[in-house]
Parts: structure tokens; C-alpha cells; sequence
């Protein structure tokens, strides 16, 4: 099972409330079979509160003690052209991350590096480019568009 592919990005979602962003991206999770379905609970325990933000997307966490549902290391991301309210700013990707350890660590970092240029992510976001955003997060350097 690789971690993280094209097919692992779903774009164009309409907006919706950070714990429905949060609900899309654990189900996608669980869809890929990188977790249970109760690690869905965990990353709706901490909510918007426990992702980290950066300029342009999110990406939420579960606590520690919910790693027993991680079945294997992944990472999802659904895009949001209208944006996601998330503790007072706008994201526009909300990206799941499953995994423990140093994996956990290079997974977050990959996500967290692809936005460090908030207007690239969103155009690439606009855009609806599966691939592009692909490229920006398996380079950890941020979209292109």
C-alpha cells in the first residue's frame, strides 16, 4: 500500500464546517484502509483545535492513545476552492495524516512544507489539479500552479 498517491486527493469539495472537513478526510483514511474507523473519533476529539495551520490548509491530529487504529502510514487531502472555516482563518486543504513515529513526523512535514506559499496552494486548489497538488506535497515544497 503506498502512502500517498494522485488518487489519495479529492478536489472541488464544497465548503463545509472544520469537523466535517475533519469527518471527510478521516473517511477517506479509513476508505484507503490506513486507519479504523475509530480514528475518525480521535481526530473529532481535538477538532480544528488540535490540527496545525498553515497558510493556506490544515492538517488535524488524533492523540497519541488513538494510534492503535492506524492500520498503515497514509495521507489523504481534500481541497476546498471556497475555503473551510478553521479557528478564524480560511484553509483550503484539509489533509489527513496517518501514522506514528519519525513516519508521522516526515508526513506532517511534507504537508506542512507544501504551504508555504498560501496563493500557489489556492491556485493550485482552484485549478482542481490532482496532479500539481500531488507534486507540491510529495516534494514538501510547496504547489505550483
Amino acid at each position: 500500500m503506498e502512502m500517498f498517491t494522485s488518487s489519495n486527493i479529492l478536489t472541488g469539495c464544497d465548503s463545509e464546517g472544520a469537523a466535517d472537513a475533519i469527518r471527510r478526510v478521516g473517511g477517506m483514511l479509513a476508505g484507503f484502509g490506513y486507519v479504523r474507523d475509530n480514528y475518525v473519533k480521535g481526530l473529532l476529539e481535538r477538532g480544528a483545535a488540535g490540527g496545525v495551520v498553515r497558510t493556506g490548509g490544515a492538517v488535524p491530529s488524533a492523540p497519541h492513545y488513538y494510534d492503535q487504529y492506524i492500520a498503515a502510514p497514509g495521507m489523504v487531502m481534500a481541497t476546498y476552492p471556497e475555503g473551510v472555516p478553521w479557528n478564524g482563518a480560511d484553509v483550503h486543504v484539509v489533509v489527513g495524516v496517518a501514522g506514528t513515529g519519525e513516519i508521522l513526523g516526515q508526513l506532517t512535514k511534507c504537508a506542512l512544507g507544501a504551504f508555504s506559499d498560501g496563493e500557489a496552494v489556492r491556485a493550485a486548489v482552484a485549478a482542481g489539479d490532482a496532479e500539481a497538488l500531488f507534486a507540491a506535497f510529495s516534494s514538501g515544497k510547496g504547489a505550483t500552479a
